[in-house]
C-alpha cells in the first residue's frame, strides 16, 4: 500500500497537494427552476432513462457503520452512499435512495449536522432514529424534512429486529416511507456526471483504502464487472460502485455532545478542498468545490500530458509525477452508483494499492 495523507493536503502519487477552505465562495446557483423540465438522467447516478412521470422523493437514511452494524441491510440498493465522520473518529453512512428503494434498511441510527450539506441538494427527506437537540434544531432550520423514530412512526415504517440488540436493531421499511410522502419533482444532478477527460491523467489502482481516525472502508477493483467492491465487509456482495470519491473536509465541534459527553463533529461541506476520485481502475487527484448546503459538489483537475507516464517508479513523493499542461478543468464522473467519503483534513488518509 502507498499511503497518501489527507491533511493538511492530499497527495496521491505526488500529483496533488492542497488544503481545505470552508465557507461559501460566491453566490449560490439555484438547483430548482420554477418550471423544471424532466431530467434526461437520474439525478443521483447520472444514468439514462429517467421516467417522465417519476415523482418519488429522495429519501436519505442514516445507517450505522461500526463492526456491530454488520450485516448492513439495504445499503447495496442505494443510488449513492455518503460516509461521514461522527464521534470518536468513527463513521456513519447517509444512504440515498431515489431510482430504487430498499424494503428494509438496517441498522438505522441518529442524524448529524453534517447531513445538511448531504441532504439539501436532493430536496429529500432524512430518516433516522433520532438526534441530539441542537442537531435537530439545525436540521429543521435548514429546511430538511425529518422522519425520526423518536418522534413517533406515522408511516408505520420503523420496526425492531429481534435478532439484534439495541441500538443496532432499528429497521426502516424505506419503500413504505416513500409511499407515505408527497410527490416530489427531481433535484438537479448531485454530482457532475459525464465522461472522464482524456487528459485527466490517473494512476492504476487495484484497491483503495479510506481511513478515518477510528474507522474506514476498503474497495477492490473488479476489472471484469468494471466496479469497485467494498471488500472490508464479511459479505461484500452487492456493495459495488462505479465511483469511489474521497474528499477532505474541515471539521467543527460547535454543536452538542453525545450521551457519553463526547463533542459531536460537524463536517464543513461548503468551501473547497482536495480529493481523490477512483473510477475505471484508476485514481485521479481533484479539487472539490461546494458553494452552499443546497448545491452539488463539483470537481476540477489539472490536465496532464497524455504521453507522460502516470505511474511513478515508487510510492515516494515527487517520483514520476506527470507534467501538468494547462489550467484546472472540470472533472466529470462516469454515470453509476457512487460511494462518497467525507474524510477529516486532520486524521484522514487514502491508501492506494496498484498491485494487480
Amino acid at each position: 500500500m502507498r499511503r497518501a495523507a489527507l491533511g493538511p493536503g492530499l497527495l496521491v502519487a505526488a500529483l496533488l497537494a492542497g488544503g481545505c477552505t470552508s465557507g461559501g465562495g460566491g453566490g449560490p446557483l439555484p438547483i430548482f427552476d420554477d418550471e423544471p423540465e424532466p431530467p434526461a438522467t437520474w439525478p443521483l447516478t447520472g444514468l439514462p432513462d429517467y421516467p417522465d412521470t417519476w415523482e418519488s422523493p429522495v429519501v436519505v437514511v442514516k445507517v450505522d457503520d461500526s463492526p456491530a452494524s454488520r450485516p448492513q441491510l439495504g445499503v447495496g440498493e442505494a443510488d449513492l452512499v455518503v460516509q461521514e465522520l461522527v464521534e470518536g473518529g468513527t463513521t456513519r453512512l447517509a444512504v440515498l435512495f431515489h431510482s430504487d428503494v430498499a424494503d428494509l434498511v438496517e441498522p438505522v441510527r441518529s442524524v448529524r449536522q453534517t447531513d445538511i450539506g448531504v441532504v439539501a441538494p436532493t430536496g429529500g427527506t432524512l430518516a433516522g432514529s433520532g438526534g441530539e437537540r441542537s442537531t435537530i434544531e439545525a436540521l429543521e432550520a435548514a429546511g430538511i424534512p425529518l422522519v425520526l423514530e423518536d418522534d413517533g412512526d406515522a408511516a408505520d415504517a420503523f420496526t425492531r429486529d429481534p435478532a439484534r440488540r439495541a441500538p443496532y436493531n432499528l429497521q426502516l421499511d424505506a419503500a413504505a416511507l416513500v409511499a407515505s410522502l408527497p410527490p416530489s419533482r427531481p433535484p438537479g444532478p448531485y454530482l457532475p456526471f459525464g465522461e472522464v477527460p482524456a487528459d485527466a491523467g490517473g494512476e492504476p489502482a487495484a484497491a483503495i483504502a479510506l481511513r478515518w481516525p477510528a474507522g474506514g472502508s476498503t474497495f477492490s477493483w473488479d476489472e471484469a464487472d468494471g466496479v469497485w467492491q467494498r471488500s472490508d465487509l464479511d459479505d461484500p456482495s452487492g456493495f459495488t460502485f462505479t465511483n469511489v470519491v474521497a474528499l477532505t473536509l474541515d471539521v467543527a465541534y460547535d454543536g452538542g455532545t453525545d450521551v457519553t459527553g463526547a463533542p459531536i463533529p460537524r463536517m464543513l461541506t461548503e468551501g473547497t478542498g482536495s480529493g481523490v476520485i477512483a473510477t475505471g481502475g484508476q485514481v485521479h487527484p481533484v479539487r472539490w468545490s461546494k458553494a452552499a448546503p443546497d448545491q452539488p459538489w463539483t470537481f476540477t483537475y489539472q490536465p496532464v500530458d497524455p504521453a507522460a507516464s502516470a505511474s511513478p517508479a515508487s510510492g515516494s513523493a515527487g517520483a514520476g509525477a506527470p507534467a501538468v499542461t494547462g489550467e484546472p478543468e472540470p472533472f466529470l464522473l462516469p454515470p453509476g452508483r457512487t460511494w462518497l467519503a467525507l474524510l477529516p483534513t486532520l486524521g484522514g488518509s487514502v491508501e492506494v494499492d496498484a498491485s494487480p
